[in-house]
């Protein structure tokens, strides 16, 4: 399991990737709780960054369209970065 945020992590099986809310499950670990499934690692990335946008708002940490789009951006670039050594 890779955690990408504090509320979202990343796990596969030998089909697709799967983002969801890791939660502790007594006798049993970490498992995803509401997983979405994407067809590679990129799109799972994204889907995470929308995510946690997503959370913000409702969370109300974003409350401007101006710092929407400033948080997005750097969680853009930070996965970027993240994903560049996959994309060759």
């Amino acid at each position: 399991m890779i955690y990408l945020t504090d509320k979202l992590a990343v796990t596969a099986d030998g089909e697709c990737y799967m983002v969801g809310k890791p939660a502790q499950r007594r006798g049993k670990g970490v498992e995803l709780r509401n997983p979405r499934y994407y067809s590679t690692l990129a799109q799972a990335v994204r889907a995470a960054v929308s995510a946690t946008l997503r959370q913000k708002v409702a969370e109300n940490e974003i409350t401007t369209l101006q710092e929407f789009i400033r948080q997005e951006k750097a969680l853009q670039e930070h996965f970027t970065k993240l994903l560049e050594p996959l994309e060759h």
